[in-house]
C-alpha cells in the first residue's frame, strides 16, 4: 500500500494558510499524532492534477521528501507561533507532547 504522506504535504503546502494554521491547532493529539507520523514516514512519488491545465504532475520521490519536510516545518510553526504560545503556551506544549506520544500506532 503506497503512504499518502506525499499527497498531505502537498495538500498542507498548497492550501490557504490561515485556514490550515487554524484547523492545525484545533487538532486533538489522537489526529495530530497521526498526521506527524504520516508526514514523517517514507516518501514515495505520486501523481496530482495541476488544477490550472488540467495535467498530471509526477511528483519524484526527492520532491515528496522536501514537500513533506516544509509541510512538517508549517505545521510545527502553525502550533508554535508567537500568537498561539503568547496566549496559549501549556495547552500548546501538552498538544504537541501528546502528538508525539501518538505518532506511533503501537
Amino acid at each position: 500500500e503506497r503512504s499518502s504522506a506525499g499527497l498531505v504535504a502537498y495538500t498542507l503546502i498548497n492550501g490557504d494558510d490561515k485556514i490550515l494554521a487554524e484547523w492545525t491547532r484545533l487538532l486533538i493529539p489522537e489526529a495530530l499524532g497521526p498526521l506527524l507520523s504520516t508526514l514523517a514516514s517514507e516518501p514515495n512519488s505520486f501523481m496530482v492534477k495541476d488544477t490550472q491545465t488540467s495535467e498530471n504532475l509526477k511528483i519524484t520521490e526527492n520532491e515528496a521528501l522536501l514537500m513533506q519536510q516544509l509541510a512538517l516545518c508549517k505545521v510545527i510553526h502553525w502550533l508554535g507561533n508567537g500568537h498561539i504560545m503568547s496566549t496559549e503556551k501549556k495547552a500548546a506544549t501538552r498538544q504537541m507532547q501528546k502528538a508525539l506520544e501518538r505518532m506511533n500506532p503501537n
